[in-house]
Parts: structure tokens; sequence; C-alpha cells
């Protein structure tokens, strides 16, 4: 039997199959279609040489990655479906081609003029015909087709009352299409509280959608929340990979989370700017029929596309629609997640309450109040600045107070407790 010639199969894949490196991935071009990664790569050896072991794998693999040329992805306007690459600009459906390399096809056809009774009643009963709530399922459908960095994330809530713990309100259903729009190879299924999991970032690299259908209520630790910060603004985020080398690449995944009671994780100012929450307002029977039957279809599918597209190019172009319930949602969804501000709020406190008042007892109320709610307070300087955040007014510093020398104090540009001002020299 003649020996695998492992140079000549690394050739003809980077010559035949334009393989080149993106984010230290190897790309490919095959069948109309651009494929990544290791499992895709394996099968285009077998297929040029069936003969191939394990080893000779290996071996094509690293040394494909080592000889090809570094690649760069087409602009983030550009779409790839089944019948052809869409320019989200244009609306121009053009040839798939090795020269435009956009990854992530989506599985479905695009068909501009595409038309659906059930996707129309489906997004105006979802939405409980609010305008403003369909026109942000809408974005959110297009965001979860784009690679591009949209600074932004989407919380699914239901607002309806929750009769005998059963919401059906449809936010698990919602969140479902969005993972069927783009497909199981384009989206992976990860809770908020996982992202710092060792080896598990690496899983989001080149996906469009990473998201959650019924999102566990715990608040997550700060190494997830610095990933899903990092991956939400489409910042470079590093992983160790399970027996491989530390990988790093730009996520441009859009992050979806569906939750009946949002995990308190909008404890950074960073974090707080980017939600965009479609609020669920109306009840479905549990038992009903899946309205996904209708719409997961191939001609279903390219009427939501239409939708998605519409809302892709109004998100680009305007930012999400304003929506005053999902805005009010957001406001509480904050609050739930700060104790400093559940502690303000809970104990009614005010900033000019604080006037004059020595900062270890401010902190001494809070953490009292963090331990009589079952809350793990924030630590001293935490605290501070979350507090300041708070009010800007409110600053901390070792003045004099009412003619006396004093311990560190807070102190508020409004009125003191006297009626004088609270300047620097009080």
């Amino acid at each position: 039997m003649d020996k695998v010639d492992i140079v000549s199969i690394a050739e003809k894949i980077i010559g035949t199959y334009h393989a080149c490196l993106v984010d230290d991935i190897v790309h490919f071009f095959t069948g109309g279609i651009w494929h990544a990664g290791d499992r895709k790569l394996d099968e285009l050896i077998v297929a040029l040489d069936r003969r191939t072991t394990r080893a000779n794998r290996n071996e094509i693999r690293d040394l494909v990655s080592l000889l090809a040329p570094e690649g760069r992805y087409a602009p983030s306007r550009y779409i790839a479906f089944k019948n052809g690459v869409l320019d989200v600009e244009t609306l121009k459906l053009l040839e798939t081609s090795p020269d435009l390399l956009v990854p992530n096809q989506i599985p479905w056809c695009w068909d501009r003029a595409a038309t659906s009774a059930a996707v129309e009643g489906y997004l105006d009963s979802t939405a409980a015909d609010d305008p403003s709530v369909r026109a942000r399922i809408e974005e959110m459908l297009g965001a979860a087709l784009y690679r591009g960095k949209l600074s932004c994330m989407f919380i699914i809530v239901g607002m309806a009352p929750v009769p005998r713990g059963d919401a059906s309100n449809g936010k698990s259903t919602l969140a479902e299409l969005c993972f069927a729009e783009v497909g199981g190879k384009n989206s992976l299924a990860l809770d908020i509280q996982a992202y710092g999991q060792r080896f598990m970032a690496a899983n989001i690299a080149g996906k469009l959608v990473v998201g959650s259908t019924d999102a566990p209520s715990t608040r997550p630790d700060q190494s997830s929340l610095s990933v899903l910060k990092r991956v939400v603004t489409g910042d470079t985020v590093s992983s160790d990979t399970k027996n491989g080398p530390l990988v790093e690449f730009k996520p441009y995944a859009t992050v979806i989370l569906a939750a009946n009671k949002v995990p308190p994780f909008l404890v950074d100012s960073g974090l707080q700017r980017r939600p965009v929450v479609i609020p669920l307002k109306r009840q479905f029977p549990k038992n009903g029929p899946n309205p996904l039957d209708d719409i997961v279809t191939d001609d279903g599918m390219p009427a939501l596309l239409v939708h998605a597209v519409s809302g892709l190019r109004r998100l680009l172009a305007q930012g999400p629609t304003p929506c005053p319930d999902g805005d009010a949602a957001l406001g509480g969804i904050i609050a739930l997640s700060s104790t400093v501000e559940q502690w303000a709020d809970d104990s009614d406190v005010q900033p000019a309450d604080l006037n004059g008042e020595p900062c270890t007892t401010t902190y001494l109320n809070y953490s009292t109040w963090c331990s009589a709610s079952g809350e793990k307070p924030l630590t001293r300087g935490e605290f501070d600045a979350e507090l300041q955040n708070r009010w800007p007014r409110l600053r901390a510093a070792r003045k004099r107070y009412k003619g006396q020398p004093t311990t560190k104090r807070w102190f508020y540009g409004g009125a003191s407790s006297d009626g004088a001002p609270a300047t620097a020299n009080d």
C-alpha cells in the first residue's frame, strides 16, 4: 500500500480548497460553503484520502495551519444563506464565492418576497400586539444573523402574572426560534453562569448566537461576568482549550437570555448599558400547539428572515426601538442586580441622609442589611464606588465637619443637615 502523502494533501487543501487562517482557525471553501474547524477539516482530509490515520490527520492539519495564508472575513454586512450571499445594505443576493469569505451559512433560503400568515400571527401574538415589542423581536432576530459589533444583548422576560409557577409566556419558544433561525452549527446554548468555566469560552468562537432558553436565577461569578462582557462588546477573548493551546479570538455572537427571574448580573456599569429587554405580556395555553411547527419550515423561515433583516437594518440605522415596558423592566433588572440599589431602596436611604455620616457607619448599615436579606455584601471599595455611581454628587473625603476634625465621611453636593451647603471645608 502506498504511503499517505501528507504534503500533497496539505497543499491541495490550500490550493484547491482555498484554505486560510482567521483567528488561528483554518477555513476552507467547498460545495459553495465556507467551513471551519478541525472536525470539518478532518472530514475533508478523509474525503481526499480514506487511508489516513488519526496521526496522519493531525500532521496534515498542523501542516495546513503552518502553510495556509492569513485570511480575512468579508464585511459583516454580508450574510450567507443556502441560495447565496445577501448584502444587507443593498439587499442584493450575490453568488457564493471563494473570494468572499462569509462564514456561518444560515440553513435557509433568502427570498425578499416571502410571506407567511403563520409568521405574522406568531409575531403579533408573542408581542401582545405591541408594535414596539414586535420591533424589538425583529431586531433580535436580525442581530442573530449579524457578525458585526452591536454592543448589545437581548433579555427576554415574562411580565404577565405567573399562575402556579407556570409562566407559559413564550420566552423559551422565542429563544428557540433564534437558535433555529441560525442553525445548530452557528449557535451555542450556554447559561451566563458558565461563561467563566475552563475551556467553555473557546466554544463561543465562530458562533452567531449564544443564549439560554431558561436561565438560572443565581448570580454569576466574576470570571463569567468578565467573559460575558467581552462577548457582548466584541473584545478579544482568551480561553484554554482541552488538549490544545490557549486561543484568542474576537467574538461576534449575539447574547440572548430568556428568564422569568433574571439573574442579578448587571452589576457593572458597562454591562448595564448593553441589554435590550423584550417584555412578553401574554399568557399562552400550557399544552397548546407549538407555533414553531409552522414557522421552522422551508416555507415559514424565509418569511421570518424578511422581518429579521428588516429589524437588523433598523437596528444598525437607529439602535433598538424605544419600548416603555422593556425600558421599565430593565430598570428593575438593574436594581435587583445591585445589593446597593436594593439596600438604598429597601431602607429608603436618600443622599442627603448620608451627608456627614462616617463611611464606616454607612457600610456597616449596608452589611447588616445584606446579612438580614441573605445577600453577600460587596467589599468596602466596591460599595463606595457603586454608591457614588448611584448618586454622582456624593463623595467621600477626610474633612472637617462643622468645624471639628473627623474620620472619613460622606459629603453630598446638596444641602447639609442644618441647611448649609456641604463644602470641602465643612
